[in-house]
């Protein structure tokens, strides 16, 4: 079974980017397989495309750091997840594609209050404004911001 991803194939623009088809992944051990509903976009995926982070993955590889979709299957050892559960994913690279998977610690429930396209929006956005709140500007409890 095949499922589509968009793949990075050399460092470059938008143009550099190709849907191809790649195997389903099997989960192992420690890992969750999700079928992908949604996909975050987000600047760090343009910088990994740009071969522009600090430590820069070389091509070919799946971009996408944030994703939202359904459990499918679990590894050996995972508890905390099943089938059919809805969840959201955050990772450094990888989710712009129908099934990833993941370690568990990069996954977590998705409340059945959002939506999944909510859900793919949580992770590098939440930690931007993280970092900011509380990294950069040291902000504590009771500060005004």
């Amino acid at each position: 079974m095949t499922a589509r991803a968009v793949i990075v194939t050399k460092y470059g623009g938008p143009e550099v980017l190709e849907v191809q088809d790649i195997p389903i992944p099997t989960p192992k051990e420690g890992e969750v397989l999700v079928r992908v509903h949604y996909v975050g976009v987000n600047p760090t995926d343009t910088y990994a495309r740009a071969g522009a982070r600090r430590t820069p993955t070389p091509p070919p590889f799946i971009s996408g750091a944030d994703a939202a979709g359904v459990v499918e299957s679990v590894g050996d050892n995972v508890t905390d997840f099943k089938k059919g559960d809805r969840v959201y994913v955050v990772t450094f690279l990888g989710t712009y594609t129908e099934y990833i998977a993941a370690p568990v610690r990069n996954i977590a429930l998705l409340s059945d209050n959002l939506s999944f396209a909510q859900g793919a929006s949580i992770g590098i956005p939440y930690y931007t404004a993280y970092k900011a709140l509380y990294i950069v500007a040291n902000a504590k409890p009771g500060d005004i911001v």
